[in-house]
């Protein structure tokens, strides 16, 4: 609004003419009129934690904003300048501060950050105003990592502690290494606490911390193993401490250079020698002396690092590439020595001994190392006994009709008949046959009496045989023999007639003689059945004697 110096004399009040130029001059600038400041924060690029919207920190963008209103209208322009702690910082005239290197900030922690508004109107009025605000602390950040120099982690690797430091306010303290393993819900102390220097100041520092061997440590598999770092905040007593855990994985055992063999009790390996009824032994060669030293875990002077046990098998007819399923079906035994009994197992199956090893962690669904060893059960040679001929007597004849009959035994199931396999011979003394089944009718055998009669028994189980014999004497029978005289009136020129009979159970064809004898003396030169008393010079009283000798085929003489 313009007042004229007219409408102001016509008021009644006294006005100094030299000053009237002067009060037009300020009527006409009239200063514009500034409302509000404000500082707006956006933290939208602060990912590393929760920051608050109200608050700002060493990495939030400031905008001042401003409201302002003149009554004259005119357009208005603004002007920003903007200070740290009432000092201004050069080159910050837009509406916008931000800390463009975190490493040499324009504001920082506890500082007090000003926008101050000069606003300037058409007439050249101007109004200032301003608003301030704190910069609060960022928080220390520390993130962990847990690595071993193997793919896996196991209580034989070496472990690799490695922090990151994060503080936009470049402000922490170096941090402290701590390593623990957690082992039955107890934690304990893996070693004393290790420090390594961090250069403080410096941007997002990587420490490494050092190579830990964990074969030197108490560490044994299912150990939870961390490594905590901590680290005070911004210098002060507050601490930040973060972890990474690992939990070490178990190891199966494993076998060296061992083999397994089979052997019989006796020390034998032949294949022949694992018959039924044979008692077999497994075992590995050379001799493990100490178990848990095959598990890859094992530390000497730390039982509780491994318990191995190791677990014998034994398997029927399996396949080269068996499954659980048929293992399971196919085990026969469970211990290092086996009975081939020849009911579970008969000649011709193929039997395996399997030797593995678990330890105290193994779940039972894990498959453990093994070895193994094979046999085949080998053929039993039927045995042939009781060969026995009947009838049973203290002497046998040429005439008589005889059985053999004997026992066979063989272990092998697929044998059990055998008994009616068996085959018999009868021979005499010089090897002739008389007879190749069980009886033998001797009266129709050219054989004599004396003879040695064998019966052999023979078997075969169509891989293995075996014979067995008894044999007997035949007895001589002695021919029966009588003679008689045909008698009547004797004397000295009689002609007397002896006659004879004789025969040989035996069938001998037997052949006689006749003897004539006077008083016991013999008559020399008469051997017919005819004596002629007249041509022998006999007295009257003498005796006369016939005699009639025979002999069978084996040179017997009976008279």
């Amino acid at each position: 609004m313009k007042y004229s110096p007219l409408i102001l004399l016509a008021s009644g009040c006294t006005i100094n003419i030299d000053n009237l130029n002067n009060i037009e001059d300020a009527i006409k600038n009239k200063i514009p009129e500034i409302e509000s400041v404000n500082i707006n924060i956006d933290n939208s690029n602060i990912e590393s934690f929760q920051a608050q919207n109200d608050k700002v920190y060493a990495n939030s963008k400031l905008t001042c904003e401003y409201s302002a209103l003149d009554e004259e209208d005119s357009e208005l322009t603004g002007d920003y300048i903007w200070k740290v702690d009432g000092v201004g910082v050069p080159g910050e005239n837009s509406a916008e501060l931000e800390n463009a290197d975190l490493s040499d900030p324009i504001f920082q922690k506890d500082q007090i950050v000003t926008c101050e508004v000069r606003v300037l109107d058409s007439d050249e009025g101007e109004a200032t105003a301003s608003a301030d605000i704190t910069v609060v602390d960022s928080p220390t950040l520390i993130s962990t990592t847990l690595e071993s120099t193997n793919d896996e982690l196991f209580n034989t690797s070496t472990l690799r502690c490695t922090s990151e430091i994060t503080d936009d306010d470049q402000e922490y303290s170096a941090p402290t290494f701590s390593w623990k393993y957690e082992r039955d819900n107890e934690t304990l102390d893996l070693l004393d606490g290790v420090s390594e220097g961090l250069e403080q100041g410096s941007e997002n520092d990587t420490t490494h911390f050092e190579t830990l061997d964990l074969s030197g440590t108490v560490a044994v598999p299912d150990d939870v193993i961390s490594c905590e770092v901590e680290s005070t905040n911004d210098l002060s007593s507050s601490s930040v401490l973060t972890s990474d855990e690992h939990i070490l994985l178990n190891r199966k055992p494993v076998f060296s250079t061992e083999t397994l063999s089979i052997r019989t009790a006796a020390e034998t390996t032949a294949p022949e020698d694992f018959k039924v009824e044979t008692d077999l032994l497994c075992s590995p060669s050379p001799e493990i002396e100490d178990l848990d030293a095959l598990d890859p875990d094992y530390k000497p002077d730390n039982s509780a690092s491994a318990q191995v046990t190791e677990n014998y098998r034994w398997y029927k007819n399996i396949s080269e590439n068996p499954t659980q399923e048929e293992l399971s079906n196919a085990e026969i035994g469970a211990y290092s020595s086996f009975e081939i009994d020849g009911e579970t197992v008969q000649k011709g199956d193929n039997i395996t001994c399997q030797l593995s090893l678990t330890d105290q962690r193994m779940p039972p669904s894990e498959t453990p190392n093994s070895i193994s060893a094979e046999i085949t059960v080998a053929n039993t040679a039927p045995t042939l006994s009781d060969v026995t001929i009947t009838p049973q007597s203290s002497e046998y004849y040429v005439t008589d009709t005889l059985s053999c009959s004997a026992t066979v035994s063989d272990p092998d199931e697929q044998d059990s008949n055998i008994q009616n396999e068996i085959s018999f011979i009868w021979t005499d003394d010089q090897g002739n046959v008389l007879s190749n089944s069980a009886e033998v009718y001797l009266s129709n055998q050219d054989i004599t009496p004396n003879n040695t009669i064998t019966c052999t028994a023979s078997v075969s189980d169509g891989t293995e045989s075996d014979s067995n014999s008894t044999m007997i004497s035949l007895t001589n029978r002695e021919p029966t023999v009588s003679v008689s005289l045909s008698l009547g009136s004797l004397y000295n020129d009689s002609v007397l007639t002896c006659s004879q009979t004789a025969s040989d159970e035996d069938e001998d064809d037997i052949e006689g003689t006749f003897s004539w004898t006077a008083d016991g003396t013999t008559i020399a030169g008469e051997d017919d059945a005819q004596l002629d008393l007249s041509e022998h010079n006999l007295l009257p009283g003498q005796s006369i004697s016939c005699t009639y000798t025979v002999t069978d085929n084996t040179g017997l003489e009976v008279s």
